[in-house]
C-alpha cells in the first residue's frame, strides 16, 4: 500500500512581527559584550505564539495520524517578509529574516524526506527570488541527504493522482456566501482548458497568496466519463499587518496549514489545522 502525507505551508512571512517565528530562534548581537560574541532569543507577539502552536499542532497531528506514510513538505512561498513593506517588521536584516525562516521550517524537515519550495512575489522574495533561494540553500546545507528543491510551480504525480502547487492563483471573495465561488470557477476553467488542449488535468490544485482559505470542486462530463478537479486556497501562516489591512481589511483572520493524505493514488483527506484571529479590540461598556 502506497501512503503519502503532504504537509502544506504558505505565507510564513518570517521577519514580520506577525509572521511565523520559533521561540527557540537566537539572533547574533551586533556588539560583542566584553569581547565575546553573543546571541539573544527572539520575543514572540501573541499572534506569533498562535502561529507557532499551529505549526506544532500540524507536526503532532501528522505524527499521530500518518504513521507509515512517506512525508513531503511543500512550501507555497513567501517564506520571508523582505523589506518592500517596512510596516510591522520584526527585523530589517535580511540575513536575520532568513535565520528565522530556516528555524521554523527545520521541525517539518526533521520528519519529511523531501521538500519543495515555490517561487512567490518579488516584494517578499527579493530580486529573482533571492530570499527563498537563500532559505532553500541553507536547508540543503543542513539536510544534505534530503531532496530539497525550489521551483516556480510544481506538478506532482503520486500513483497517478496529479496535484499542482503554486503560490499565485485565484483570490477568495471577501463575502462569506461567495467564498468558494472563485475556487469552483478556477477548477472548472482548469478542466475546460485541459479538455480543449487534450492534456491531463490536475486532480487537485493548491495555491496561496490571498490570505483567506477556500475550496471548490468542479466536474465535467466528456467522452462518456466525468472529469473532476478540486482547487484549494490555503490559509497563511502569518497575521495581518498594515499592508494586509489595506488590501483585505479583515475583521477576522484564519491562520493555518493543511495535511493531505493520499493512499494508493486516491485522495483520502485534506486536514485543515488552523486557528482564527480577530483583528479588532472589543470593549464592552
Amino acid at each position: 500500500m502506497s501512503k503519502i502525507a503532504l504537509i502544506i505551508r504558505s505565507d510564513g512571512h518570517s521577519g514580520h512581527r506577525e509572521g511565523h517565528c520559533s521561540p527557540d530562534t537566537k539572533l547574533a548581537d551586533d556588539v560583542p559584550f566584553l569581547g565575546r560574541a553573543g546571541k539573544h532569543k527572539v520575543s514572540l507577539t501573541a499572534t506569533q505564539q498562535a502561529i507557532n502552536k499551529v505549526g506544532e499542532d500540524t507536526i503532532l497531528w501528522t505524527n499521530n495520524n500518518c504513521k507509515g506514510y512517506k512525508k513531503i513538505y511543500i512550501d507555497l512561498g513567501e517564506v520571508m517578509q523582505g523589506n518592500k513593506h517596512i510596516d510591522n517588521l520584526q527585523t530589517t536584516d535580511i540575513d536575520e529574516q532568513k535565520m528565522i525562516a530556516v528555524d521554523v521550517i527545520k521541525p517539518f524537515l526533521r520528519i519529511c524526506e523531501t521538500a519543495y519550495f515555490m517561487q512567490s512575489t518579488s516584494w517578499h522574495e527579493g530580486i529573482n527570488g533571492a530570499n527563498s533561494k537563500a532559505v532553500a540553500s541553507e536547508l540543503k546545507g543542513v539536510y544534505k541527504s534530503k531532496n530539497i528543491q525550489r521551483m516556480n510551480k510544481l506538478r506532482l504525480v503520486i500513483d497517478g493522482f496529479m496535484i499542482q502547487f503554486s503560490h499565485h492563483g485565484i483570490s477568495t471573495s471577501k463575502y462569506k456566501h461567495l467564498e468558494g465561488n472563485a475556487a469552483y470557477n478556477a477548477a472548472k476553467n482548469m478542466l475546460n482548458e485541459s479538455l480543449i488542449e487534450n492534456e491531463r488535468c490536475p486532480d487537485l490544485v493548491l495555491s496561496a497568496h490571498c490570505h483567506k482559505p477556500s475550496k471548490g470542486t468542479a466536474h465535467v462530463l466528456s467522452e462518456g466519463s466525468y472529469h473532476s478537479c478540486t482547487w484549494a486556497v490555503t490559509s497563511p501562516m502569518c497575521g495581518p499587518g498594515a499592508y494586509s489591512r489595506q488590501v483585505a481589511n479583515p475583521h477576522a483572520y484564519y491562520i493555518g496549514m493543511n495535511v493531505i493524505q493520499i493512499v494508493d493514488g486516491k485522495l483520502l483527506n485534506i486536514e485543515p489545522i488552523y486557528t482564527r484571529l480577530t483583528d479588532y479590540v472589543l470593549e464592552v461598556m
